[in-house]
């Protein structure tokens, strides 16, 4: 959901209107003398039901809340939207400041991607190794598909931390749960590292090794992530599915993996759950 959209939600037209100018009810909606123009028969509007307003006077116009404040207040778009996202309690953060949080959360992604392969390549890796090959899993694909394995005791944060990352960074990207003392989500798993389909890296999937629960485990929600807005593979799979027009639909990582060992290059997953919305417009 944008911001906008967010505001615009909080905020009901007829309350935020009426702080502004005197509303009197008629019928299912609301007039007023226009705040635009000088008239003396109410020619404004407030629609509830669809959360606008318009004058039928000389101004001709309407909009939303936002164009509202935008003509009220006489300024532009971003500036309507922070007074309103004020008004509302909401934060409004701006594209470069959202563009910089991302950037570090995908270096953090990249960096802890690239320790997890190294740990399941090295001795420590031998069972994990062992369970890939009992799985027909070769080492072809633990390269392509990049997987690695996550260390115990908390490892992972220690040697993040060790390169520069902020723990508060660290937990926006889900990668540790920011308690005292803090742990990592990730431990003693083989790990599967989720990128979109212009390959940023967003996440990870993580399958247990032994008998912990759950037998699997996501990243958690964050500003890259959202388990339902995610096609496992689809940074391998594009291309072939615009070449043929279509996508194989699988249930999860190994799943895909084993099928585009076999050729199948086409194949993605619905990360273990029914297909969603978001999901299917990926594909199409």
């Amino acid at each position: 959901m944008s911001q906008s959209q967010e505001i615009k939600d909080r905020i009901d037209i007829v309350d935020f209107i009426s702080t502004h100018v005197q509303l009197q009810q008629s019928g299912r909606n609301f007039k007023a003398l226009c705040p635009f123009h000088s008239e003396k028969t109410a020619s404004f509007f407030v629609f509830p039901e669809r959360q606008s307003w318009r004058c039928f006077g000389s101004c001709a116009t309407g909009g939303d809340i936002l164009t509202f404040v935008m003509q009220k207040e006489n300024v532009g778009f971003g500036e309507a939207l922070r007074n309103l996202g004020d008004y509302a309690g909401i934060r409004i953060i701006s594209k470069a400041y959202q563009a910089a949080e991302h950037e570090v959360l995908l270096r953090a992604n990249e960096e802890t991607s690239v320790y997890f392969q190294n740990l399941l390549l090295s001795d420590r890796g031998v069972p994990a190794r062992e369970y890939l090959k009992a799985r027909e899993i070769n080492t072809d694909s633990i390269e392509m598909f990049e997987l690695g394995l996550s260390p115990p005791k908390n490892e992972l944060h220690q040697h993040l931390t060790s390169k520069g990352f902020d723990i508060k960074d660290l937990a926006a990207a889900g990668l540790v749960t920011p308690s005292n003392p803090v742990k990592d989500t990730f431990s003693n798993r083989l790990m599967f590292p989720i990128r979109d389909a212009n390959r940023r890296l967003i996440g990870f999937g993580g399958r247990a090794l032994g008998q912990s629960q759950p037998k699997y485990l996501n990243t958690s929600k964050t500003a890259l992530f959202e388990k339902g807005s995610v096609v496992y593979g689809m940074d391998k799979a594009k291309s072939e599915i615009q070449r043929k027009q279509t996508a194989i639909i699988v249930e999860g990582y190994m799943d895909v993996i084993a099928c585009h060992a076999q050729g199948t290059l086409n194949a993605v997953a619905s990360m273990g759950t029914a297909i969603t919305n978001s999901q299917v417009s990926i594909l199409t």
